[in-house]
Order: structure tokens, then C-alpha cells, then sequence
């Protein structure tokens, strides 16, 4: 059940994290809040569906939504809004202005769009507020860390009748035949960030992190050779149901 680390935390979890989150009160100039939120959603679940590069018609798609998203920007989020977007299209998430823009969008969105919000807490080695049953739909899991050590939220569904525990326990080739991603989430020490999920289908999931012990940079994910959090228990199960 081996999950995207850090490379993709600043690869596509970057991409579809910079433009997840915006709807305030008020519609920007050519459309409305509605729109707006569609277009931010719509956009980070198709990055949740994307491997690698994403397709032509894929990027035609990705083109077209950030549009919408710009033409439909509130008024006093059109700053952040083009901040994100144009990391977007550069792949440069490193200026410390993209993660502020990020963190002020994603929190709108979780705020005032209407969509199911989980608030999950991470800390070693635990995640907190993971309810045991969810409604399928859109949700959006409101990830913060207060731990010491980095963090991720991992979320998948089960494919068959075994429990979390259990597809833990077995090679990671056959872990991965077992699961299908959904979403991923990452916060530093006293971040907050958004990840949203399409939960469609009913059944089992399971929440985990895979973050290396003793990892409290970025830079240490890459060469900390503890084992990763989910060994120490950091893992949860949950039941999706139809609505």
C-alpha cells in the first residue's frame, strides 16, 4: 500500500493542492461562487487521477478549469488565486508566497463551499477525528499537524474483504494489488492542509502515513532510514456508506 511521499507532495499532490480551496461570501466579477467551487474541485480530483504526466486531453482539461477558476475568483482572493495558479503552470512551488497563497485558498474552500469536511489530526504516531463511518460523496479531509515530525494522509479504498491490519502485513506488491488511492494529504509541523476525495463507492477504506520516523524536514524524508509511521500504528479504518 506504498503511497506518494514527499517527490509527490511537490509534484501532482502540489499541483492539486495550489488550486483546491476558494469560496467566500461574494462571487468574483464574470461568474459566481458555485462556479468557482466546481472548478476548484473538479481540478484537484482530476490531479488525483493523474500518474505521472497528465494525458493531452487531460491538460485541455486542466487548462480549462484553471480558467474558470480565474474568471471566477472572488474578489478578495484574487491574489491567491493567481499566486497558485501561476506555480500551476511554472511548477515552481518553492517561493514561500505559493504555500501562503495555498494555505489561505484551502482554507475558504473547507470554510464555505458546502462540502463534507473531515478534520483530521496527526501525531506521533496517530491520526485523531477519523469518524468510523463517512457518506460517500465529495469530502474534503482538513489535515493539520501538531505533531513533531512531518506527516501525511494517505487514503485508500479496500478492495476486498481484508482489513487494513492485514493488507499491512503483507508484501508491498501485493498491498498495492489490494487498495485504490484516493487522495493524499501532507502538513508540516503546524501546518494545516486540504485534500479532497471523491468517496464513490461505498465499502471500506483505510487512512495511513508512510512519512519515515524521525523525519522533521523535507529533506529528511529522502534519507531518514526509520521505519515509516504506519509500523508504529499510525493507521486508521473507516466504512463509507451510501447516502
Amino acid at each position: 500500500m506504498r503511497v506518494r511521499l514527499l517527490a509527490a507532495v511537490v509534484g501532482l499532490v502540489g499541483l492539486s493542492t495550489a488550486l483546491v480551496g476558494v469560496a467566500p461570501a461574494a462571487a468574483g466579477p464574470s461568474g459566481d461562487q458555485d462556479t468557482f467551487c466546481k472548478g476548484v474541485v473538479d481540478l484537484s480530483l482530476l490531479f488525483n487521477s493523474i500518474d505521472e504526466e497528465p494525458t493531452a486531453k487531460q491538460q485541455r482539461k486542466i487548462d480549462r478549469l484553471i480558467g474558470q477558476i480565474e474568471d471566477n475568483a472572488p474578489p478578495a482572493l484574487v491574489e491567491p488565486v493567481s499566486v497558485a495558479t501561476e506555480a500551476v503552470r511554472t511548477g515552481n512551488f518553492d517561493d514561500p508566497a505559493v504555500e501562503e497563497a495555498i494555505s489561505t485558498v484551502d482554507i475558504w474552500v473547507a470554510d464555505n463551499c458546502g462540502y463534507e469536511v473531515i478534520d483530521v489530526t496527526a501525531r506521533e504516531y496517530q491520526f485523531e477525528g477519523i469518524p468510523e463511518t463517512v457518506e460517500a460523496g465529495t469530502t474534503l479531509f482538513r489535515f493539520t499537524n501538531e505533531g513533531a515530525e512531518l506527516h501525511e494522509l494517505s487514503v485508500a479504498r479496500i478492495k476486498g474483504d481484508e482489513s487494513l491490519e492485514e493488507i499491512l502485513e503483507l508484501p508491498e506488491r501485493q498491498q498495492e494489488s489490494k487498495v485504490q488511492s484516493v487522495t493524499h494529504g501532507f502538513a508540516a509541523q503546524g501546518q494545516t492542509s486540504v485534500a479532497y476525495a471523491k468517496l464513490g463507492k461505498a465499502g471500506t477504506y483505510g487512512a495511513v502515513c508512510f512519512i519515515p520516523v524521525g523525519a522533521t524536514t523535507e529533506e529528511a524524508v529522502e534519507t531518514t532510514d526509520g521505519p515509516p509511521h504506519v509500523m508504529e500504528g499510525m493507521f486508521a479504518e473507516f466504512e463509507v456508506t451510501e447516502g
